[in-house]
């Protein structure tokens, strides 16, 4: 999965990493991300898309 540019949380880089629109699909990709041993955060944007990122 490409990653698709950055942003910082907390003085903290995070990695943009997908883009959804479906709760359960963010949530799932998040699982993936911490399964291999990255941080995940989940962020809902103004048109209802939730954005994955992970550090």
């Amino acid at each position: 999965m490409p990653i698709k540019g950055t942003r910082i949380f907390n003085s903290k880089k995070f990695y943009w990493y997908d883009t959804t629109n479906s709760k359960r699909e963010a949530s799932q990709i998040a699982k993936n991300i911490r399964n291999s041993g990255y941080y995940a955060r989940i962020t809902r944007v103004s048109d209802g898309d939730y954005v994955v990122y992970r550090r």
